[in-house]
């Protein structure tokens, strides 16, 4: 009876060693046709010096055309935080002692550094490549569990595949009828409110998450160090999201952003507001803070003459 259990409990184990390595089989050959992959596999192949390289979230992604800002490379991803595109700018500077770019330009929106989107575990599987767990745990005070984030990510991407809800609902990138326009002055109004309200933007901690703004000084040393010049872009939002922050957050939160003294440590570091500009023109908006592929030009044209004041 003995021999035919453990039998057993061997064809067992045999079968869940197979359906293991069946699943991470097929989850390695997934992540390595995703856009993620090759983006990076376009940037690896860049051979020519640019201007430019853009990181950050979806706000940087659906917003830099490089058609327009053509000396640029947009290097940015949905759902990234700041805290996973340090480590991407380290590991690229770590394989490139001299970067083919001179200037990195990240976002410094409302949504950017708050605990929601430091905690978004989106493409996991993918970003276990570049992360340094055990790192991240330190400066959290979480090692156990950065660890066992590490271990499940490297060894069971599987596991994570289910990604998490995004910050923005739509996903189409539609341009906006005049028929309809009503409709969506009102959808938005309310989605504006209900979207701040989400992200606790009423509290300090919430808002300007301590890791995420610790990565940022991170980001900045690692520039300085290796002489690059940094930009730090608002992007558009609209006219509702501001409105709605004025009236979930104090104005003291809103004005004194941690972020903005950090840039004005570092000489080699600028920042432009362009989140203004387009604040009423809402058919340039697949929601919130999110340009759809008209504004996404409209917005290319006008950042690319700022770009130039700047030279």
């Amino acid at each position: 009876m003995k021999n035919k259990s453990l039998k057993k409990i061997i064809v067992f184990v045999a079968i869940l060693c197979c359906l293991h390595l069946l699943l991470y089989a097929a989850m390695s050959y997934y992540i390595s046709i995703t856009h993620l992959i090759k983006i990076d596999q376009r940037l690896s192949n860049q051979q020519e010096e640019f201007t430019y390289l853009f990181m950050g979230d979806s706000h940087t992604a659906q917003s830099v055309d490089t058609t327009i800002i053509t000396n640029a490379f947009n290097y940015a991803v949905g759902g990234e935080s700041n805290i996973r595109t340090y480590y991407k700018l380290k590991n690229l500077l770590d394989k490139n002692k001299k970067p083919l770019f001179k200037t990195i330009v990240f976002s410094n929106d409302l949504l950017t550094f708050t605990t929601t989107v430091s905690q978004l575990e989106k493409s996991s599987a993918y970003y276990v490549r570049y992360i340094n767990y055990w790192e991240l745990g330190s400066i959290k005070n979480k090692r156990v569990k950065y660890l066992l984030d590490y271990l499940k990510h490297r060894f069971f991407p599987y596991a994570g595949f289910v990604q998490s809800k995004c910050l923005n609902r739509g996903k189409k990138q539609f341009i906006l009828e005049e028929k309809n326009k009503a409709t969506w002055e009102e959808t938005l109004e309310k989605d504006a409110y209900t979207l701040l309200k989400q992200v606790a933007i009423d509290k300090r901690s919430s808002l300007y998450n301590a890791t995420s703004v610790a990565y940022v000084k991170k980001t900045l040393d690692l520039c300085h160090a290796n002489n690059l010049q940094v930009l730090f872009i608002k992007y558009p939002v609209t006219r509702y999201f501001k409105e709605a922050a004025q009236q979930i957050a104090p104005n003291k939160l809103l004005q004194h952003s941690p972020i903005d003294s950090l840039i004005q440590l570092y000489p080699n570091t600028k920042q432009l507001d362009l989140s203004n500009p387009l604040v009423n023109d809402i058919h340039y908006f697949t929601d919130n803070h999110h340009l759809n592929l008209k504004g996404k030009k409209a917005f290319s044209k006008l950042l690319k003459q700022e770009l130039i004041k700047l030279k």
